[in-house]
């Protein structure tokens, strides 16, 4: 059987692809390429995280304790001086370390003080006391590193991140008007099939 839209008698499969394809589901089935092609690009991956160094201060302030330090996956550290550890840097999973204190003499943990190389500053710990729930007290100063500001995209340490939001108000937007261009096709496809 040859069909209405055919462009040699000989060509059967040829023709019965146009005429699927022909009116109303040729721009979708030309959208779908389109967006499949997009979905498909290749995209950066994050942006490496470089070390964080976490430097302990005043320790002798509490002398009746033991400090301690564990890396992601390594066995604690105990230390009871000031003292300075590096959180590695990694290429995508950052790296988690963990510090606490533990009284000599009751065995009695501190609370956990947890630090990530996850695009974070450089830390200096200067601790005053214990309070009376076990919970370290002390004061935590940032100082900048090559990790400020590296969450969010490709760019220099310190410079502005004014574009994201914006960025991510196009991206909503271009959404919603897609969607809504959606349901108004399928709406007019509606009518005209009950018409």
């Amino acid at each position: 059987m040859i069909k209405k839209n055919c462009l040699t008698k000989s060509c059967n499969h040829c023709c019965s692809f146009f005429y699927y394809f022909n009116g109303v589901k040729k721009p979708i089935f030309l959208l779908s390429l389109f967006y499949f092609s997009i979905a498909c690009a290749d995209s950066p991956g994050k942006k490496n995280m470089y070390e964080s160094k976490i430097s302990i201060r005043n320790t002798d302030h509490l002398i009746g304790y033991d400090f301690y330090w564990s890396m992601e996956g390594d066995s604690a550290t105990v230390f009871n001086h000031d003292s300075s550890f590096t959180i590695p840097g990694s290429a995508g999973r950052p790296m988690n370390a963990a510090l606490w204190a533990v009284n000599k003499k009751t065995n009695l943990s501190t609370d956990t003080l947890f630090f990530s190389n996850y695009y974070a500053p450089d830390y200096l710990i200067t601790f005053d006391s214990v309070s009376a729930g076990n919970k370290l007290v002390f004061i935590k100063s940032s100082i900048a590193n090559s990790n400020e500001g590296g969450d969010s995209g490709d760019k220099e340490a310190g410079e502005s991140n004014s574009r994201a939001p914006s960025r991510m108000m196009l991206f909503a937007g271009i959404s919603l008007a897609a969607l809504v261009l959606l349901v108004v096709l399928f709406i007019r496809r509606k009518n005209a099939n009950e018409a």
